[in-house]
């Protein structure tokens, strides 16, 4: 930690950086206390702080924020700061791409979304550009935007089949899709989640628009 007035110093004297021990209430229990002594700061001037060793999370976050707090009368009561630093994190490369099918259809044709995630499992939102899903040596070309496309694709003959997807120099197969007749529906789902209302991130919006979109 420095600052833009070389008369004041500033030194980390207590950090938090595991699920044991918070620094505030959650979601922002990890974090540190950042002491300054030698000079007050003035409007205008800054702290810098260096982040090293610092283990960066993996999954992208619109509104990252670095909550802040001062105690400027040093009696230990903290006021938050009006603007707080933000940043967004965005997705890394392309590195794999998904296709589902429904596990059972009794139809001629199913259809196949395909997505496209970077090495950690984010939507590649930039991605634009048009996957190719073969059954049975039939290929059916998926316009995808934000990193995504959804299509119906024709199957071939067989009890069950999967469908094979192309993107670029990434290659899938889809899960199983059960061909016939069936007296079930099958529905999945993640069983668990968290917005940033608990210990998560974002808000509950942009939750179950993600569970929607991707």
């Amino acid at each position: 930690v420095s600052s833009s007035n070389s008369n004041v110093r500033a030194k980390i004297v207590s950090h938090v950086e595991s699920a044991f021990g918070r620094i505030h209430e959650r979601p922002w229990g990890l974090g540190f206390i950042a002491a300054i002594s030698g000079s007050d700061l003035a409007p205008g001037e800054k702290l810098f702080v260096d982040f090293k060793n610092w283990d960066a999370q993996t999954f992208a976050q619109k509104d990252f924020t670095f909550k802040t707090f001062v105690d400027p009368f040093a009696t230990g009561r903290y006021l938050e700061v009006v603007k707080q630093p933000t940043l967004s994190i965005e997705h890394g490369a392309p590195s794999r791409v998904v296709a589902i099918v429904p596990s059972a259809t009794a139809a001629k044709s199913v259809p196949c979304f395909v997505k496209i995630e970077d090495a950690w499992g984010n939507p590649c939102l930039s991605e634009t550009g048009t996957a190719e899903a073969t059954v049975g040596g039939v290929v059916t070309k998926i316009k995808l935007a934000k990193g995504r496309g959804k299509l119906s694709v024709p199957l071939s003959s067989g009890s069950v089949q999967r469908v094979s997807v192309t993107y670029k120099n990434l290659h899938a197969v889809s899960n199983p899709v059960v061909v016939g007749k069936t007296s079930f529906a099958y529905y999945w789902g993640d069983q668990h989640g968290q917005s940033g209302e608990t210990i998560g991130t974002g808000t509950i919006s942009e939750y179950f628009r993600f569970a929607k979109d991707y």
